[in-house]
């Protein structure tokens, strides 16, 4: 894993370091890094939501873009995963520096639009229009789309009745 990244996670820590802001969860030489990100964002209606926001930094990273889960108790996962996939293109037009840090941001600026929008992107989806970022990922750092293939097979294999409702793997 990169000093970029290390050095960066740290950064993170401080800045969200409030009681379950900031979650180290895994860190190691396969997977590189992995934490949690909690925080409120506000919408247009001064109402706020609580955010959990997962991040891998794998070990290409910030070459290649971080795996992002977003769940929230207060949205659908139909957001939640219109706020996922707007982070990935997001990540994915910004030069290979560390970013995370640029996305929370970008998300909290941009949040009420995200969640009020979902469905234009939702429909330039169907028509293929959005490209997702692994596949980008896969083109500017090697990874084997089989294998990230293999994970969602195995993800949509449990039952779903059995997962939270805005529980989103990568």
């Amino acid at each position: 894993m990169s000093e970029m990244a290390l050095d960066e996670m740290s950064v993170l820590s401080a800045i969200y370091c409030e009681k379950d802001e900031f979650e180290l969860l895994e860190k190691s030489a396969e997977k590189g890094l992995v934490f949690r990100i909690q925080m409120k964002v506000e919408a247009a209606t001064s109402e706020r939501t609580l955010l959990s926001l997962l991040f891998q930094l794998p070990t290409e990273y910030p070459h290649c873009v971080p795996k992002i889960s977003v769940s929230s108790e207060q949205l659908s996962r139909k957001q939640c995963q219109h706020i996922k996939q707007s982070l990935l293109e997001k990540a994915s037009a910004l030069e290979p520096d560390p970013m995370v840090h640029e996305l929370l941001l970008w998300l909290q600026q941009n949040f009420t639009e995200l969640t009020l929008n979902d469905q234009s992107l939702v429909e330039v989806q169907d028509e293929g229009g959005i490209h997702p970022s692994p596949e980008n990922c896969e083109s500017r750092c090697g990874f084997i789309r089989k294998e990230m293939q293999r994970e969602d097979d195995e993800n949509s294999l449990r039952n779903p009745s059995l997962r939270p409702q805005t529980d989103l793997i990568f």
